[in-house]
């Protein structure tokens, strides 16, 4: 993944608008990177991700909620990150980087069977209830 993620950063597949990256095995260190990569603007056209059943954990939904807080993935409509292990800590993460007002074009989202708990899902509906998301709603 770090390799993919550098050529993200040098500008390949800048026009891209749909990545399906499902049952890779991504884990959290791939996901730092490509979180790194992201920041670059190196997706900025995509409008569809799916990164579902990749083994990424609370660092790795650490790492992408602050690519999206600083703008990453602007275009993005749908997202698809069900059957990884996000848990309550990673849900934490991404609700904070979508109260900053990020992924406004955002019209389908799938966190199933991420182990969120109660907690997380408490921290998520709080970011909604301030307007993350908007358009979903």
């Amino acid at each position: 993944m770090k390799a993919f993620a550098k050529a993200l950063s040098m500008g390949a597949l800048k026009r891209l608008t749909n990545l399906n990256l499902m049952y890779n095995q991504i884990g959290d260190e791939g996901m730092k990177a490509c979180a790194e990569a992201l920041c670059t603007g190196a997706l900025d056209n995509l409008e569809h991700l799916d990164l579902h059943d990749n083994q990424i954990g609370p660092e790795g939904m650490k790492a992408f909620a602050e690519a999206i807080s600083k703008g990453a993935l602007n275009n993005l409509e749908h997202l698809y990150l069900h059957r990884n292990s996000i848990g309550v800590e990673g849900m934490r993460a991404f609700a904070g980087g979508l109260s900053k007002g990020v992924l406004n074009k955002l019209n389908h989202l799938d966190l199933s069977y991420n182990q969120i708990g109660h907690e997380g899902i408490k921290t998520f509906a709080s970011a909604l209830s301030q307007g993350a998301l908007g358009d979903l709603m």
